[in-house]
């Protein structure tokens, strides 16, 4: 599924992210320059751009990462998969 910047989109749980650091640190240490995550909760955020052949690069809430694209899908409103129906947004008014 191709993406636009700007998509909101959907990643499950248990997907991989990846969020890419700077080095700051100037003393001769080495470090990884990536911290590896999990999700633990499904996550929403926006589409930036593509990153490689197999990646792209998301904005969650938490920072920009880089997530694989098998574990994107496109947000498109709220829908109950169970039911396959469309969820209502607020109140009924009952006619009088």
């Amino acid at each position: 599924m191709k993406f636009k910047m700007g998509d909101l989109v959907h990643v499950p749980t248990g997907s991989y992210r990846v969020l890419y650091t700077k080095e700051e640190e100037e003393d001769g240490q080495m470090h990884i320059p990536f911290t590896f995550s999990i999700t633990q909760e499904p996550k929403v955020g926006v589409f930036k751009s593509y990153f490689g052949s197999s990646e792209c690069v998301i904005l969650f809430n938490d920072g920009e990462y880089c997530v694989d694209t098998r574990w994107v899908f496109k947000k498109e409103g709220e829908k109950n998969v169970r039911t396959g129906y469309n969820l209502k947004r607020g109140f009924g008014v009952v006619p009088q």
